[in-house]
C-alpha cells in the first residue's frame, strides 16, 4: 500500500524536474562552454569584412586586468574577422597565453560589429536560464573601452547599466584557431 502512495509524489517530482530543465535554453558542450539550444543572436551575420581597420585587431586579444581577493585576475576578448567573438569571463589568475586564446574552453561565445571606431559584442551567457550579454564601447589608441552593458533575454527585454572597462590590446603569439559556433 505504501508504494502506491509514493507514486504520485515521484510523478510530481519528475514533472517538476522536467519543467525546470525544459525552461533552460542552453546546454554545456564537451569542452565546458555554455551554448544556446536555439541561438537567437541579433548580431549574427552583421559584420562587414571591409569595416575592419587598425582600430580592432584579430591578431591580438584584449585583456582586462583586475583584482579579486587581493590577487590579480584576467579576462579577455578574442575577435575573428568574420564577426565571431569569444570572451573569457571566468577569471584567470595569470596573464592569458596563446593556448588560452586558441582554446574556446571556458569562453562565452557570440558575435560583434565594428564600424571603425565603435564595437558592440553580443555574448551568450547562462544567466536567467539563457541570456545575451551585450556590451558597447569604443576603440581608443588600440585598446577597447566598454562603457555600456546590458542583458537581453529570450523575451527581448533588456536591463542595462553604465560601466567603464578597459581591455588592453595584447600580443600573446600566433592565433590559429577558428570559431566552431
Amino acid at each position: 500500500m505504501n508504494q502506491y502512495r509514493l507514486q504520485p509524489k515521484v510523478f510530481a517530482y519528475c514533472l517538476c524536474v522536467l519543467a525546470l530543465t525544459s525552461c533552460v535554453s542552453y546546454y554545456v558542450s564537451e569542452d565546458g562552454r555554455y551554448l544556446p539550444k536555439r541561438p537567437d543572436y541579433s548580431l549574427r551575420g552583421k559584420m562587414s569584412l571591409v569595416r575592419l581597420s587598425e582600430g580592432l585587431s584579430t591578431n591580438h586579444i584584449y585583456v582586462l586586468t583586475g583584482m579579486y581577493e587581493e590577487k590579480p585576475s584576467y579576462h579577455f576578448y578574442r575577435f575573428w574577422a568574420d564577426g565571431h567573438v569569444c570572451h573569457r569571463s571566468s577569471a584567470l589568475e595569470r596573464r592569458p597565453t596563446v593556448e588560452d586564446a586558441n582554446s574556446p574552453r571556458r569562453c562565452d561565445v557570440g558575435y560583434y560589429t565594428f564600424d571603425g571606431t565603435n564595437v558592440v559584442t553580443e555574448i551568450f551567457v547562462p544567466a536567467n536560464w539563457g541570456s545575451y550579454g551585450i556590451r558597447a564601447g569604443t576603440a581608443i589608441d588600440g585598446d577597447l573601452v566598454f562603457t555600456e552593458s546590458w542583458l537581453r533575454d529570450s523575451s527581448k527585454s533588456a536591463t542595462g547599466r553604465r560601466s567603464h572597462r578597459v581591455y588592453v590590446k595584447t600580443d600573446v603569439g600566433p592565433l590559429t584557431s577558428s570559431p566552431d559556433w
